[in-house]
């Protein structure tokens, strides 16, 4: 690994990720084929797969691991104080909305956590919609649960089409999180 993994992925590794979401997220990486968006049934395996990638990317190039809520949290944050502190490697850095636009701009990869689990305020919209607008053509990863047909009903038809204009990956099979189960 290049840099360190995401809280809650400690000791993960690629041979815990199904082989052909595994083939099909290094083909889209290589055919720069974005916004690579993953949905899927919870427990399947997206969250799992991108804190893998984003952990292996590049060391030569940055890396940013946002869900979304906690994206739309820090520019909410940044607009009620004029700051963020954001923590990385140990050190604390202030962050101000401009500064989390900037980062959003930047052609480093954004891997970008459970869209849409969250329900949507008039504020958290006009986020989301300027993220997806903002990280169009870049190199963004995305996770959801939800389809794209889910995410225009969520949100909207534009955002919905920002997330499938690159490539869209379906993941499918049961939730691997649950627990052995005895019927007595």
């Amino acid at each position: 690994m290049t840099r360190p993994i995401p809280s809650g992925f400690e000791g993960a590794t690629f041979d815990g990720i199904k082989p052909k979401l595994s083939q099909a997220i290094v083909k889209a990486v290589a055919e720069q084929a974005w916004p690579v968006f993953i949905h899927g049934k919870p427990g399947t395996g997206k969250s799992f797969a991108l804190a893998l990638f984003y952990a292996a990317w590049k060391q030569t190039q940055h890396a940013y691991w946002y869900p979304l809520e906690t994206f739309v949290a820090d520019v909410t944050q940044c607009r009620r104080s004029g700051h963020v502190a954001k923590e990385y490697n140990g050190q604390t850095f202030d962050r101000t909305e401009s500064t989390l636009w900037r980062f959003a701009g930047s052609d480093h990869l954004w891997c970008v956590d459970d869209f849409g689990t969250r329900d949507v305020t008039n504020a958290g919209f006009e986020i989301v919609f300027r993220l997806m607008d903002t990280r169009a053509r870049l190199p963004t990863i995305v996770t959801s649960n939800l389809s794209l047909s889910q995410v225009a009903t969520l949100y909207d038809e534009r955002i919905s089409s920002r997330l499938g204009a690159g490539t869209v990956i379906e993941v499918t099979g049961a939730d691997r999180r649950k627990g052995r189960r005895v019927k007595v």
